[in-house]
């Protein structure tokens, strides 16, 4: 059987798992590189574990429940046609990201290996174009 090549981002066609998501943790591991880059690790170090883990509450998560904003029936979570759409827009898919990012910092507070972090270590590692 012939393997077609298409987009990643092709919702009709069957994609292999593992690309799939190396491609999604490139994308938000670059994002997470140019933000370090131009914040600092300093901010992250002055939130603390706390912190971080309030601004993914608070910022990361609002967005993304403003777009799952339903009604429960039967116990089970019906998203309106608008919902549905809001999920579509770029912004929420930059939440949940960031919201994956903020995750990974949390891991290199909670392990104490966020102070000892540098960028640019590895010059080898090369992110997809984000533009």
């Amino acid at each position: 059987m012939k393997k077609t090549t298409t987009s990643m981002y092709d919702q009709t066609a069957k994609k292999d798992f593992e690309q799939y998501f190396a491609h999604v943790y490139r994308e938000a591991q670059g994002i997470l590189a140019d933000r370090q880059a131009q914040y600092g690790p300093a901010n992250i170090m002055n939130l603390g574990i706390p912190g971080v883990f309030s601004r993914l509450n608070d910022d990361k998560m609002s967005r993304i429940k403003k777009a799952l904003n339903g009604e429960v029936v039967k116990g089970r979570v019906i998203l309106s046609p608008e919902s549905l759409e809001e999920l579509q827009h770029p912004s929420v898919r930059d939440a949940l990201i960031d919201a994956a990012n903020y995750c990974m910092i949390l891991i290199s507070l909670i392990e104490n290996e966020w102070q000892n972090l540098e960028l640019g270590l590895n010059e080898e590692i090369g992110f997809p174009n984000r533009d």
